[in-house]
Order: C-alpha cells, then structure tokens, then sequence
C-alpha cells in the first residue's frame, strides 16, 4: 500500500505538472513567455523533489517517508501557485481560447462618464488581437495593435493604469490611450477616434 501511494503521488506531479505546462501556452499552441518560463523552472524543481522522495518511499516501503512525500507535494503546488500567481498575476486557469481583459476605468468626458477597459486575445498566437473597449449604454470594440508580432510576455492587470489609461481630449471625440507598463513596457500612444471606433497609434510610440 505504501509504495503504491508513493508511485501514485510521484505520478500525479508529474501529471499536473504537464496539465500546467499545457495552461501556460494555451494547450501547446504557444512559445513561453518569460514570466512563463519562470514557472517552469520551479515545477520542474518541485516535481524534482517529489519524484526523489517518491522514490526513497517507493524503494524503503517506509510509511515515514511518505507522509514526508505527501507533505512535499503539499509545500510544492502551494510554491509553484505562489510563484504563477506573483509572476503571471493570478493563479492557474482552464480556458481554450485565451482571452483576458484589464478592470474597468472611467473616463470623464463633457459628453459623460464613460467606461473603458482593455481586451487581447491569444497575445502568444499569430493571430492574436487586441481592443479597447469604450462603453456608455453600449460597448464599442476598437481594434489597438499592441504586439506587433506574438506577445513575448506581458503580466495581468490587477488595476486599471496596468495595461492603459485612457485621457480625453480638447475634442469631445477624441481621447488618447497610453499603455500601461504590465502591457508594453516599452509604452505606446494611441489616439482613439470615439465616433468612428478607429485607433491609430502616434508617432514615435
């Protein structure tokens, strides 16, 4: 019984190591970011050590040792998920098409409140896409190219300003959308037609 434990636990992390890496490029789909690779690295030490331990369970039939096995495998995923969650900002999560959106702002214009948020999807796919969207009553979508090829990397947004702010302008019609550091750290100005849903990046960003 003991060894068969331990042959389960050693099989399981490998599992759900392979169910992560899967997550993190889209099922396969996509290269690894950076930020991605990050995590990688500690579950691959994680599933390191619970394999050994596993192991020395396995080989000693030692009661003792698995419990320690079972208490590493515990320590690893509560490490790795800190780790996903600090460099990606959130914990793991189940999707086939990846999409993601920033929270919510608002933006006083002499037409109103408005709210405005920003959307990409699949940023590690070629045919990635990305968009501003612009609500009052009902939502305009207007396409922003922020990644001029497949994202390398970008972090989630935990507050608004992460991935863009958005400021009006002396034309009620126009406002102008400056990306945040967690989007494009190298920054980038849109200028963004209300009226028309169209976007063109500034010069020199």
């Amino acid at each position: 019984m003991t060894r068969t434990c331990a042959l389960l636990l050693g099989l399981l992390a490998v599992a759900a190591a392979v169910v992560l890496l899967g997550l993190l490029t889209n099922w396969f789909r996509y290269a690894l970011s950076l930020e991605a690779t990050v995590v990688v690295g500690v579950t691959v030490l994680a599933v390191f050590v619970v394999g050994w331990v596993s192991y020395l369970s396995y080989m000693r039939n030692s009661a003792t040792l698995l419990a320690l096995d079972a208490i590493v495998v515990a320590a690893s995923i509560a490490v790795v998920l800190l780790v996903h969650s600090e460099t990606l900002g959130g914990l793991p999560r189940l999707y086939v098409a990846h999409k993601e959106q920033s929270p919510p702002a608002v933006l006083q214009t002499t037409q109103g409140l408005f709210k405005y948020w920003i959307e990409i999807e699949n940023p590690f796919s070629a045919r990635h896409a990305e968009f501003l969207i612009f609500e009052n009553g009902s939502a305009k979508r207007i396409p922003i190219q922020v990644f001029a090829g497949p994202a390398t990397g970008y972090t989630s947004a935990t507050k608004a300003d992460d991935w863009g702010t958005l400021s009006s302008t002396s034309d009620p019609n126009v406002a102008i959308l400056t990306l945040g550091p967690r989007l494009s750290p190298s920054g980038g100005k849109f200028r963004i037609d209300i009226e028309s849903s169209t976007a063109s990046r500034l010069p020199g960003n």
